[in-house]
């Protein structure tokens, strides 16, 4: 996945590319208009028009806000395992922290290399997760975390990124 910015005297335009889904966005109609102009010069493209659902996630607007929720890749999962016809039941819910690392030094015991893990909320709503193999052998439990810590500050300083250009 990668994302773009372009700051301009008329306004901010982002654009979030993923293989072959594009989500154009930004405060400027015409910035927006113009960069899609320009991109339909040099590839096929069809507009899909305002968004709807963009990798799992679907968008839901309101006069003020927009709504992200995945009711209905979860309908889709339920249905592919067929278990869709199941009764829930409710379930507590933990109280968390705004952001949380941790790791398992040496969990793999066939290349001695830990696993990393990180979740992090905006408010009460989990936006980010992760869990991974570590790209390298740490040598101390104190590695291994630090390495996982560092993964959590680094996706919580590009979503800071984000929030801020926005």
């Amino acid at each position: 996945m990668s994302l773009f910015t372009l700051r301009h005297p008329r306004g901010l335009v982002i654009i979030l590319l993923y293989v072959d889904d594009i989500v154009i966005t930004g405060s400027s109609s015409h910035l927006i208009s113009t960069i899609t102009k320009a991109m339909y010069k040099y590839s096929k493209q069809k507009n899909l028009g305002p968004l709807r659902y963009f990798l799992g996630i679907e968008v839901l607007r309101t006069f003020s806000s927009l709504l992200l929720h995945l009711s209905k890749y979860t309908e889709e999962l339920l249905t592919r395992a067929g278990i869709d016809e199941s009764k829930t039941a409710p379930t507590p819910m933990a109280v968390r922290p705004p952001s949380t690392s941790d790791s398992h030094w040496a969990n793999d015991k066939d290349d001695r290399r830990s696993t990393t893990g990180y979740i992090l909320f905006l408010g009460p709503n989990l936006i980010s997760w992760c869990t991974k193999e570590q790209t390298r052998v740490s040598r101390s439990s104190t590695e291994a975390e630090y390495r996982a810590m560092a993964a959590g500050v680094a996706e919580a300083m590009w979503l800071h990124h984000i929030t801020d250009a926005l």
